[in-house]
């Protein structure tokens, strides 16, 4: 079915790429929610545009072009380019990496390490882009660390028959989109052989918690 899109976001200041994505529609294109925390920053701090490079085209066209454009531009965690890419592109986590801080703060929650506001903060803008309120994030502090997680021992790498991993999890999260035919609960379930509730304890962070 040729509805797909390729697009690109330009920061304000520099007119610079620094984002290449697909969607179903263009609604993607325009949205905000489950973008990386490297995403946010650019905007946040230069204001983006938007721009439609390819419209009406099928998925698999979209997946290829998708995938040329992030390598010709190159990826900033890569330090090979400009864009804020976490992974190669084409529907997958091909090639994705964790920021410094990302990994520094998986770190501290494995250990048990008691984590900083701004690892709070960072955690509370990778996962969800939502402001939490003070109260909030000192119960997040409490209850998601080490084996005071209450899901500690019972999810993630720790468990070695798990289905998903952190990458799987963290690309999810990202990717999902309410009610789509490819990113919607449904669809995530049966691309990763798990059940629609798992992806929705996922998306919600009830499980994975400490992601």
């Amino acid at each position: 079915m040729k509805q797909c899109i390729v697009y690109q976001h330009r920061r304000l200041d520099n007119n610079e790429i620094f984002y290449i994505g697909i969607g179903k529609c263009e609604k993607r294109a325009y949205s905000k929610s489950n973008r990386n925390e490297m995403w946010c920053r650019v905007v946040n701090k230069h204001g983006y545009s938007i721009e439609i490079i390819y419209n009406n085209i099928t998925w698999e066209n979209a997946k290829k072009i998708e995938r040329q454009l992030i390598k010709q531009y190159g990826r900033i965690n890569l330090n090979n380019g400009t864009l804020c890419n976490m992974t190669d592109g084409g529907d997958g986590i091909l090639n994705y990496q964790h920021t410094n801080e990302t990994k520094e703060l998986l770190r501290k929650l494995k250990t048990g390490t008691k984590l900083t506001q701004k690892h709070i903060e960072i955690l509370k803008q990778s996962n969800t882009g939502r402001k939490h309120t003070h109260e909030e994030l000192c119960k997040m502090s409490i209850s998601q660390l080490g084996e005071k997680n209450h899901m500690w021992g019972k999810n993630g790498t720790v468990v070695s028959n798990s289905k998903l991993s952190i990458d799987k999890v963290i690309w999810i999260r990202n990717n999902f989109i309410k009610g789509d035919n490819q990113f919607g609960y449904r669809a995530l379930s049966r691309k990763f052989n798990v059940s629609k509730t798992t992806i929705i304890h996922v998306v919600k962070n009830k499980l994975w918690k400490h992601i």
